[in-house]
């Protein structure tokens, strides 16, 4: 693979999130990634490795961060993923420590995927 694959990370600028928050969404963002990819079997996490993920974790693990405006920019992005058959997952947090005891959309991550795949639905966004 001549390019590297990366992970987009989707974060919700409208929540006024700090640093260590964005952290700690974005870890579990790439948690559930993997995770959507793995099963259980007797005791033992597998996970199955696509072309593109077997190169992203052979890789240097490249992350994009962008900036989304809101829920519905956030969960139409993924929707757009998903129809092209890339992995996506929404982390939704639980409202323990931040946004009054509501369920909260936070951060998104798609991928792996290539640069030329997920510019042609996030070329717009900023960098986070």
């Amino acid at each position: 693979m001549s390019e590297e694959p990366r992970v987009i990370l989707l974060v919700r600028s409208d929540l006024g999130m700090g640093k260590g928050k964005i952290a700690a969404q974005a870890g579990h963002a790439i948690q559930l990634l993997l995770l959507e990819q793995a099963r259980i079997q007797e005791d033992t996490l597998i996970l199955t490795l696509t072309p593109m993920l077997k190169a992203w974790l052979s890789g240097i693990y490249t992350k994009i961060t962008l900036r989304v405006d809101s829920e519905e920019e956030l969960e139409a992005l993924c929707a757009e993923a998903r129809k092209r058959d890339i992995p996506a997952v929404v982390v939704e947090d639980l409202g323990l420590t931040s946004f009054n005891g509501k369920r909260t959309k936070t951060v998104a991550a798609i991928g792996p995927v290539l640069k030329e795949v997920h510019d042609l639905f996030t070329k717009g966004l900023k960098m986070m």
